[in-house]
């Protein structure tokens, strides 16, 4: 996801929307995908400190609304901080193909932090720039839609690499180890 945003320009590969934006990278995860709802609100209280313009939040995790109240609460509260203090925080639906809206299907269920108040949710699309298979989608929750790949229904011409699937920058550090 950064890199789609934050490329340089060097003539090599993909360029970012805004090329010469400065990121930081907060940590909310261990090395295995594990993170808590505390970790998630400590990184939005510090972008509101810090005064960050944008927290893109790749993460996901789904909640039940009533019996993790506290958990739904405490991000809710970090997600209205960072806003008031100018930032603009911005969640994945998450990878499940679900209808977000469906009341049938989610119930009580919330997807966390995309599906709370004030934070932008995002599904992902594919090359025909229709919706990837597996993106959750809803008609409250989905804000916007941003490329993600769909190799499996939206292949692109077979002069374009990747298989479907979306290519993004690596830094210099790693990119020498890379299967071209």
């Amino acid at each position: 996801v950064l890199s789609a945003i934050a490329a340089p320009i060097n003539g090599v590969g993909i360029s970012g929307v805004p090329p010469n934006v400065t990121t930081v990278a907060l940590k909310v995860l261990d090395r295995n995908g594990v993170g808590t709802s505390a970790s998630v609100a400590q990184a939005l209280v510090y972008a509101g400190e810090s005064h960050f313009d944008v927290v893109s939040m790749s993460i996901g995790v789904y909640l039940d609304s009533s019996a993790d109240k506290a958990d739904v609460t405490l991000v809710q509260r970090a997600a209205d901080f960072a806003r008031r203090n100018g930032v603009l925080p911005i969640g994945s639906l998450n990878n499940d193909n679900l209808d977000l809206s469906d009341n049938k299907v989610m119930g009580k269920t919330v997807e966390l932090p995309a599906d709370l108040d004030g934070v932008v949710g995002v599904s992902a699309t594919g090359y025909a720039n229709q919706k990837a298979y597996y993106s959750n989608y809803g008609k409250k929750e989905a804000d916007v839609a941003a490329p993600g790949g769909d190799k499996r229904f939206q292949l692109p011409p077979a002069a374009y690499r990747g298989g479907g699937r979306l290519l993004g920058a690596w830094t210099s550090e790693t990119a020498g180890s890379l299967d071209p």
